[in-house]
């Protein structure tokens, strides 16, 4: 049996050539709106891991194996949200659901345990840090990756 795609269905060159042409742009569609959504546009958290680096500080995020633990952690920038002279308010996010909170005064560290971990899904470290050394400085914290 042939496909309606077939030279045998009784379907003309030009009508096989728009279907053809019709599903091209389909397939492009959808391959562009994966890149806008970002979509494959984000690195990988397996391996050497990632290190996300903002004005304010940069996270560092390696996940060693598949469904393996994730530990994390931040390094400040400016001298003003050195340990001690800072508040930390950070969140940590597997997908859309948040696993972790840290609410200190150093730069917050540690790892997000096997048992939450989706493979495939967005792991996002996400913070602000407000100096209490009397200045008024805040700075933002981010990284993100793609758990294995």
């Amino acid at each position: 049996m042939t496909s309606n795609w077939g030279r045998k269905s009784g379907v003309s060159s030009r009508v096989r050539y728009r279907r053809a042409i019709f599903a091209s742009s389909l397939l492009l569609v959808g391959l562009l709106n994966g890149a806008c959504i970002g979509g494959g546009s984000l690195p990988s958290c397996l391996g050497a891991g990632v290190s996300s680096d903002g004005p304010d500080g940069t996270v560092f995020i390696q996940q060693a194996y598949v469904g393996a633990d994730v530990p994390w952690g931040i390094s400040a920038k400016d001298p003003a949200f050195a340990d001690g002279r800072a508040n930390w308010d950070v969140d940590v996010l597997v997908g859309n659901q948040r696993v972790q909170h840290k609410g200190q005064d150093y730069a917050p560290h540690d790892y997000v345990p096997a048992q939450f971990i989706v493979s495939g899904e967005v792991f996002k470290v996400i913070g602000q840090v407000t100096s209490t050394s009397g200045q008024a400085v805040v700075g933002f914290i981010d990284g993100e990756c793609v758990l294995g």
